[in-house]
């Protein structure tokens, strides 16, 4: 074997090893990545159990404080049914429908916000992916390129 053909046949081997690199560390980004994405998804959907739970306690505190109200109101012989107690027990239920509305939206936003993250990086690991492609066939055509100019007897360019 020639000198030319052991480097020839080097410049192949180390372009075909940088091509399987490039797509091993591709293929290590898009696992990376779907990896992040069921976090993003999982943390979404703790947002809405968690959202979910909070407005539930909130229900019931609001609920008590409304309950405890008209008893107090009751106990001193106020009637509840009428009058200014009926505006304030209704303003007071309002509120705390609000409220609770308040605390499911809030949920809401942060398990868009997840599933938001989740998408973008599903597309950041398919990208890295298909890249590596490119990549190991640039490396690949490279090397050709080389291996030709040293059969060819002209001098390898420098990348």
């Amino acid at each position: 074997m020639t000198g030319i053909e052991v480097a020839v046949g080097a410049t192949l081997l180390s372009s075909a090893v940088g091509a399987a690199s490039a797509i091993s560390q591709g293929q290590q980004q898009a696992a990376l990545a779907d990896f992040n994405a069921q976090v993003a998804e999982d943390e979404a959907q703790a947002a809405i159990d968690a959202a979910a739970l909070a407005e539930e306690q909130d229900r019931a505190r609001s609920e008590a404080l409304i309950s405890t109200g008209l008893a107090q109101a009751g106990a001193s012989g106020v009637r509840g049914d009428t009058g200014a107690p009926l505006i304030v027990l209704a303003e007071n239920t309002a509120q705390a429908e609000l409220d609770a509305q308040t605390i499911r939206f809030g949920g809401a936003v942060g398990a868009a916000r997840g599933r938001s993250k989740a998408s973008a990086l599903k597309v950041q690991g398919d990208f890295a992916e298909s890249n590596s492609f490119v990549r190991a066939g640039a490396t690949l055509l490279t090397g050709a390129s080389r291996a030709g100019d040293l059969l060819g007897g002209a001098s390898p360019k420098k990348a």
